[in-house]
Formats: C-alpha cells, structure tokens, sequence
C-alpha cells in the first residue's frame, strides 16, 4: 500500500536523507515544526516502515578496501528459495543485496581486501550455492558514483536548504579495532546519539565522539541517512547494466553529473 505524505514528512525525510544525526531542534527549525512533532513524525515514519533504520555511507576505499557486484541466475525461482536470499543477507562481506524480476535473480555488492580475497568469495559462493546456480556475472567497482537515495523528485517543489556533503577521498588511512566497532555500530544506527553509540559498544562518551569525528574529517564516514522502503512512497526500482564504447573523459564526466541528478 502505498502512503502519501505531506509536505512536512517530505521536507524531513530530505533532511533526515542528508544527515539523520541532525537534532530534533535544527530539524525543528528547518521544517517549522515542534520538537515533539519531529519526533512524532519520524517515529511514525518509522511505524508505517518508510525509514526502515538508519545507517551510514562509509567509503571503503578510505580504507584499504575494495567492492565488486555479483548478478546471478538461478535455476528455480528464487522466492521460494529462502536459504538463499539469508546466505547473502547474512553474508559478512556483503555490502548490500536485492532480488530481482527479469534476466538477474539477485544482485550483490561484495568487499574484498585483495584479488585473493575476491577469488576465495568467488569460490565460497560458486561452492556453496553449485547446485542451484544457473550463471552469474562479476562486476568491480573502480569508482563507485553514490546518488541520493531519496528521489529528487519527492522534494524538488519545496524549499529546502541546501546541506553541504562530504566527498570521498582516495588517501588511504589507518583504523583501529574501536573504528571498526564504530564504523559497524553506525551502519545499523546511524541516528543514534554518541552517548547511547557509548553504551551499547562499552566505550566512553569522549572516545566514541573524538573517533567518530575523526572518521569523518578523514571522509571515511560520507554520510548519515535512513534506508528508506520506496515501494512504500509509490516507486519501483530498476537495475541498469549500461555498455560504454569509444567514449572519451569528457563524455563520461558529462554522463556522471547526469546520473547525480
């Protein structure tokens, strides 16, 4: 079923889809709203399973690590196939996975350290799942392009204040255990303030603050924002396989801004 929404729900799912560590009082002030009433909508939103949690971009590539994507095909239907949907949603280096309608079944997004790491996934995959897997294709990411994942088109007639983002960086940087611990808390619950980040990981208030400011000044944290369940606001998403011959520098800079738009 799809839910409508108001103009108050649009303008704070935008801003919530820039930084959802924003406070309830800035939000309050940029939607014209009550503290009580930000909290009541984003709880309803919530309720209603439009923001399904919040989580973080995080820029692998910060880090030493690298992503490539997995399409597969299956020789049964893939719904009535549900060990196979939790292998990828419980696999631990997967990024992001989605069944699919069309030529594909599932598409996944993998991190590996290495080529040695990439080919021990492959073989794990091929391995575990030999029996039922029609083919499949492999894609590396060389320089993953992110976009909003809140469609322009939902918020574009409003008037809404810009909030400048953070860019990636390619400058590789060293992360300890506490990051690490961090970096995996703020994927599931990004929203969360530093002092409940601090109870729930046993660290301390200055610590869990002082890192994760860190984070972000080094860019390996780019973003907060919530997973939202578009079906549920009226969109369908599609998956694009796009070839590209012959097309120089300057093209595809062109094609990039597109795509961000």
């Amino acid at each position: 079923m799809t839910i409508k929404l108001d103009n108050k729900d649009k303008k704070l799912l935008y801003y919530l889809s820039q930084n959802c560590r924003m406070s309830d009082t800035k939000l309050s002030k940029l939607i014209k709203l009550s503290k009580n009433a930000i909290k009541y909508r984003k709880q309803r939103l919530q309720e209603q399973g439009i923001i399904k949690h919040y989580t973080a971009t995080v820029n692998l590539g910060s880090i030493g690590h690298h992503t490539f994507c997995l399409l597969l095909r299956f020789n049964d239907n893939i719904e009535s196939h549900e060990k196979i949907k939790e292998y990828f949603k419980d696999h631990p280096h997967v990024d992001w996975a989605i069944t699919l309608s069309g030529q594909w079944d599932i598409f996944a997004e993998f991190i590996a350290k290495d080529l040695n790491h990439f080919h021990r996934l492959i073989k794990g995959v091929l391995k575990h799942l030999s029996s039922s897997l029609n083919k499949y294709q492999t894609f590396f990411s060389e320089d993953t392009l992110r976009v909003d994942h809140l469609p322009a088109a939902i918020y574009n007639n409003l008037e809404l204040e810009q909030i400048p983002q953070l860019k990636r960086v390619r400058k590789i940087h060293n992360i300890n255990k506490t990051d690490k611990k961090i970096l995996a808390y703020m994927t599931k619950h990004s929203n969360k303030t530093f002092v409940e980040v601090a109870r729930d990981l046993n660290l301390t208030f200055e610590i869990v603050r002082y890192r994760l400011k860190l984070l972000e000044e080094q860019a390996t944290v780019i973003k907060y924002f919530p997973e939202i369940d578009l079906q549920r606001i009226g969109f369908t998403e599609y998956l694009f396989s796009i070839s590209l011959k012959n097309i120089d520098q300057k093209i595809m800079e062109k094609l990039r801004r597109h795509l961000r738009h």
